[in-house]
């Protein structure tokens, strides 16, 4: 059985909590900053349908790397010295401020092969704000 089979039958069987169990573990995945959410939003759709599917992931998506940037960069802001950022990207994301900060994470968001969880730890221990992120 599929992750989104695992979590079609767990947002079924668990239908009046339906909405928030989606949320949480879409936080999950957002702090592990490794785990694709791509069956989660699968699940979403096909339990919630389109429009109110979308709506869940979205607002689990956001919610999740809110909560992974403020971790982050409360966790591991010291890091940013480390020598293993000297990639030119990556300093410059760790360089950045306001509207160079959110067209770079823009960026390398939308690249489909640079992990999101990576964007955003690198995004949090630099100078980006919360809500510039």
């Amino acid at each position: 059985m599929h992750l989104k089979d695992l979590a079609i039958d767990m947002f079924t069987s668990y239908e009046n909590v339906a909405v928030l169990l989606s949320i949480s573990i879409n936080i999950v995945i957002s702090i592990l900053g490794i785990v694709p959410s791509v069956f989660l939003t699968a699940a979403n759709l096909t339990v919630f349908g389109f429009w109110e599917g979308m709506g869940i992931s979205f607002i689990g998506e956001v919610s999740g790397t809110a909560i992974s940037f403020v971790l982050s960069r409360k966790g591991f802001r010291k890091l940013k010295d480390v020598r293993g950022f000297s990639n030119r990207k990556v300093q410059q994301l760790l360089k950045a401020n306001s509207k160079d900060s959110f067209l770079l994470i823009l960026f390398l968001r939308i690249l489909p092969l640079i992990p999101s969880g990576l964007v955003t730890f690198i995004a949090s221990i630099g100078k980006t704000s919360l809500l510039i992120f």
